[in-house]
């Protein structure tokens, strides 16, 4: 079988832009065309990972100019190296990329120590991968303030990392997402890592954020799925004992009311998916609501921000109970 092999080198960064960019626009392609990717450490000082996106050849007509305008922002950002575009008749086997964060360990490809966590991903084109700094900012926080028994909210779950982790720790999770190939891989890795009794993967959003359409508006949006407007809510009723939440800043600040009516009183807020530019207009918007900091953590520009809910918070945003 011949392939295209599109062949780049990525940042942190880059690397979850770079699959959630053909994330977006694998739906509307026949499913034998859909991209596929593998990922490896670079050798490039300047770069974290060597990335190939290969697509079975003859590609359907269009598939291959939409990847690489999916990639020229990413290009032009210096978030990706130039791609360069070969044919190839050797596609290698996919192989695990190890990654620690703490005590946990993305993908171990070795026996690990008594106090180590793994956290097996399956391959997927979602949001999610484990590089990113706003998700290991997140995974750190998760590490801090996740105890056994908790219930707890994994909202925007994408690739079900953050879930994951929670999980193996010992919170029962309620894992969110607003984009079906998402809720696919989050269950994929719930299953992967036998923790599907502690975890409940579902399409929805918590409260306004099901109005509020997919994440990425109008950026990478022509392929994803036509029905997003309709995306379940979950009402907020004082049912977390912590919420964990990856997600732009205009999203964490839509739901700031949200929060709080979703978590019990003392309840912890983890926010991330922002960088230090929209840093202090969310947690201004926290302390607003009632919400007490007790950490920030931060990795290049962006932040990760631990809350707890003032127990002595009152109801605040007229018509909310």
């Amino acid at each position: 079988m011949t392939w295209i092999e599109i062949c780049t080198s990525a940042t942190d960064e880059g690397l979850d832009w770079i699959c959630t960019a053909l994330s977006a626009l694998a739906p509307a392609a026949p499913e034998t065309a859909s991209p596929e990717i593998q990922i490896s450490s670079s050798a490039d000082s300047n770069w974290q990972f060597q990335v190939q996106i290969y697509l079975k050849q003859p590609a359907p007509p269009g598939s291959l100019a939409q990847i690489q305008a999916a990639l020229s922002p990413m290009q032009r950002t210096r978030l990706i190296s130039p791609p360069a575009t070969y044919l190839t008749d050797q596609k290698p086997d996919p192989q695990p990329l190890q990654q620690q964060f703490g005590r946990f360990v993305l993908s171990p490809t070795h026996p690990l120590a008594p106090d180590q966590i793994p956290l097996h991903l399956t391959p997927s084109l979602v949001f999610g991968q484990g590089a990113h700094p706003a998700t290991r900012l997140a995974l750190q926080l998760i590490e801090q303030h996740v105890s056994d028994g908790m219930q707890s909210l994994d909202l925007g779950t994408g690739t079900g990392i953050l879930g994951l982790a929670m999980a193996k720790l010992g919170a029962t999770v309620l894992a969110l997402d607003n984009e079906p190939a998402a809720i696919a891989a989050a269950s994929a890795t719930m299953r992967l890592n036998q923790v599907e009794a502690q975890v409940t993967v579902k399409r929805g959003s918590l409260g306004q954020g099901s109005e509020l359409g997919h994440w990425l508006g109008n950026q990478l949006g022509q392929g994803l799925s036509s029905d997003l407007d309709a995306t379940p809510a979950v009402p907020p009723a004082a049912q977390f004992d912590l919420i964990a939440a990856n997600i732009l800043a205009r999203i964490h600040l839509a739901l700031v009311q949200d929060y709080r009516l979703a978590l019990r009183p003392n309840g912890i807020l983890i926010t991330a998916g922002f960088t230090t530019e929209l840093a202090a207009e969310v947690e201004s918007a926290l302390a607003e609501a009632g919400f007490e900091r007790l950490e920030a953590v931060q990795l290049n520009e962006w932040v990760a921000l631990a809350h707890r809910l003032s127990a002595s918070a009152l109801p605040m945003f007229g018509g909310f109970a």
